[in-house]
């Protein structure tokens, strides 16, 4: 399960690395994974691409574990940093499992969001590799120039919308791409 903590934008990875100290310290042998997603981005400063990485969601970080109970004292102690986002008093409040699946997809080992390779085509995109191709939700919109696609995400039950990285080759010719996925987006 995947619980949610609200910090304060740009904290982030602060509190991952203040949480991950604390949880070590208390010498627990059960799984546990903090970690804050983030996502491969193309920024552009006077006509030269540099790539970067940026906060998935900006003021959110994620604990993943089953058992909640030996984190509970520690973390009311600690809420310096962050509040836990939780449902009615002090239980967690865990993300829904179609949620978790459709970001985990996106997400490599190290919680990060790689960039993908396509083909573009007018209105029509063709996802040859990267996380795009197991992508369930829609391409919204491509920027070609700065290598990005903006998709919507569910996050805590609202709809989220984020660019993720998208390397966008001009048009595609045969249909010999048989392991690629298509997408439709809408032209700016």
């Amino acid at each position: 399960m995947w619980h949610v903590l609200f910090v304060m934008t740009n904290n982030e990875d602060k509190v991952v690395d203040f949480l991950r100290r604390q949880i070590q310290a208390l010498n627990v042998d059960m799984p546990y994974k903090v970690f804050c997603p983030t996502r491969k981005l193309v920024h552009l400063c006077k006509g030269e691409k540099t790539e970067v990485s940026r906060v998935l969601f900006p003021g959110y970080i994620f604990m993943e574990m089953e058992e909640t109970a030996y984190f509970r004292r520690m973390l009311r102690r600690s809420t310096k940093f962050f509040t836990i986002l939780r449902d009615g008093e002090w239980s967690f409040e865990t993300m829904r499992q179609d949620e978790i699946d459709a970001i985990s997809i996106l997400l490599n080992d190290l919680g990060e969001i790689e960039f993908s390779s396509g083909l573009v085509e007018d209105d029509r995109v063709r996802v040859l590799s990267g996380p795009l191709k197991n992508y369930c939700g829609k391409i919204l919109k491509i920027n070609k120039r700065e290598c990005k696609a903006k998709i919507q995400l569910t996050f805590r039950g609202y709809p989220t919308y984020t660019y993720v990285g998208l390397n966008a080759v001009e048009k595609f010719e045969n249909d010999s791409f048989v392991d690629a996925r298509d997408f439709y987006f809408t032209k700016t």
